[in-house]
C-alpha cells in the first residue's frame, strides 16, 4: 500500500512543497538557458552582458523569475528573437502553470500527516449536511404549506 503522501487525491504538505519546489526549478532552468542563449549570441540582452562576474549569476536569476512571474521591469530585454522566444516560452509557462496547479489542488482533499481526510478527521459530513438541510426544508414547506401550490 503506498504512502499517504503518495495516494492519488491526497492534498498534502508534501505535494504543495513539491509544486513550489517545481516553480523555482523552472525559473532556474531558464537561467541556464539564458546564459547558454547569450553565451552563443553575444548581445542576446540588452541590459545583461554575458561575463564571468559574481553579479552576472543574480542578474540572470532576477530577469529569469521577473519574467516567469510577468513583473517585467524592463531593465534587461531580450533583443535576439531566439531570446524572445525563450522570455515567452518562460511567460506562458509562468501563468498556465499556478493556473494549473490551483486549479488541480482545490480538486484534492486535504489530508493530514495520518493521510486522514481533514474533512472527516474533523467530523463534518458535507453529504449528511446538505441532507439534514433539505429534510428541514421540506418540513418547514410541510407545516407552513407549500409555497404557490407546489407540492413538497
Amino acid at each position: 500500500m503506498p504512502a499517504p503522501s503518495s495516494r492519488r487525491g491526497a492534498f498534502t504538505y508534501h505535494r504543495v512543497n513539491g509544486a513550489v519546489l517545481l516553480y523555482l526549478t523552472i525559473g532556474l532552468t531558464f537561467v541556464a538557458l539564458f546564459t547558454f542563449v547569450d553565451l552563443l549570441t553575444q548581445h542576446a540582452f540588452s541590459g545583461l552582458s554575458v561575463a564571468d562576474d559574481q553579479p552576472l549569476a543574480s542578474n540572470l536569476i532576477y530577469f529569469s523569475f521577473v519574467t516567469l512571474t510577468s513583473t517585467g521591469y524592463g531593465d534587461i530585454v531580450p533583443i535576439h528573437p531566439f531570446a524572445r522566444s525563450l522570455c515567452n516560452l518562460e511567460g506562458i509557462i509562468g501563468q498556465l502553470y499556478p493556473a494549473t496547479l490551483l486549479a488541480r489542488l482545490v480538486t484534492l482533499e486535504p489530508q493530514d500527516a495520518a493521510g486522514r481526510c481533514l474533512v472527516e478527521a474533523r467530523g463534518f459530513d458535507f453529504i449528511g449536511a446538505i441532507k439534514r438541510a433539505h429534510e428541514h426544508l421540506v418540513d418547514l414547506r410541510m407545516a407552513h404549506g407549500s409555497p404557490r401550490g407546489i407540492a413538497p
